[in-house]
């Protein structure tokens, strides 16, 4: 692409965004829903609700932190690559969490009701805090440009 075909979202050069900065709105916002709910999973599940719940949480966070990577490696192609690779991981993200929840069930003999309902709840969240981590820094490079 030649410089004026670029459209504006290409200018710019590399996105400035960090996984540190994701960590700080995904792990505070994931251990507090987790911390909140433990109490109603215990009461309905017991013990093997805690243990999906905990297996849920690690699970989602961890896809989400991978996924996190991806957007900063393509973040150095600039905004577009960055917007688009979170964008197109979205339906991937979830197929990766529920193979692995799939996976956990399976091999830890998990309680399935608390394990598909905490996962909904952290990838919710998770994707929230993805989204609002990447409009935070689409938001600050456009403001520099100005």
């Amino acid at each position: 692409m030649t410089d004026d075909t670029k459209t504006a979202i290409d200018k710019g050069g590399p996105l400035d965004i960090r996984l540190r900065g994701l960590l700080g709105w995904l792990l505070p916002i994931s251990l507090g829903l987790g911390a909140f709910g433990a109490w109603p999973t215990w009461l309905t599940h017991g013990l093997a609700g805690l243990w999906a719940e905990l297996a849920a949480g690690v699970i989602v966070v961890g896809v989400m932190l991978v996924n996190g990577l991806l957007v900063t490696a393509a973040a150095g192609l600039g905004k577009y690559s960055a917007a688009m690779t979170f964008s197109g991981s979205s339906l991937l993200r979830l197929i990766i969490c529920a193979v692995f929840m799939t996976g956990a069930w399976w091999l830890f003999k998990l309680e399935p009701v608390p394990l598909i309902i905490w996962m909904s709840l952290f990838y919710l969240v998770g994707l929230g805090c993805e989204c609002a981590w990447v409009v935070r820094a689409l938001r600050k490079q456009n403001n520099k440009q100005r």
